[in-house]
């Protein structure tokens, strides 16, 4: 099971952030965390929520893996989204991960798990 927490309110305006230029996306941070079968994968106290989940809308399916990449670190890809030759699921690895995550999830289990609603 994966799920992903943010300490900030203000993704809960996400709509806003489509407009927003790619300097604006840097503000607000907040602390955000990706728990991997209850254990911390990967945890960010100044983490660019809206720089994130603005490439997060963007991604599609048909363009295969998801890369975040931030114009806050050297670091990146910082959190990807990575399905294997010949399979369906994803692999998450993080530049900063505290731990080789071998599970694999449906896009449709990752974007239920990144609703704002629930994180």
């Amino acid at each position: 099971m994966i799920k992903f927490f943010c300490d900030s309110k203000e993704l809960k305006f996400k709509n806003e952030i489509i407009t927003k230029k790619q300097y604006e996306l840097l503000e607000p941070n907040c602390g955000f965390k990706i728990e991997i079968n209850t254990k911390e994968f990967f945890y960010e106290p100044d983490f660019p929520i809206f720089e994130f989940w603005q490439q997060l809308s963007n991604w599609n399916d048909n363009l295969g893996n998801f890369q975040y990449c931030s114009l806050e670190t050297d670091d990146n890809p910082l959190i990807e989204f990575i399905k294997e030759d010949g399979h369906e699921e994803y692999k998450v690895r993080s530049a900063w991960q505290k731990f080789d995550c071998f599970d694999t999830f449906t896009k449709e289990e990752l974007m239920k798990a990144l609703n704002p609603d629930t994180i």
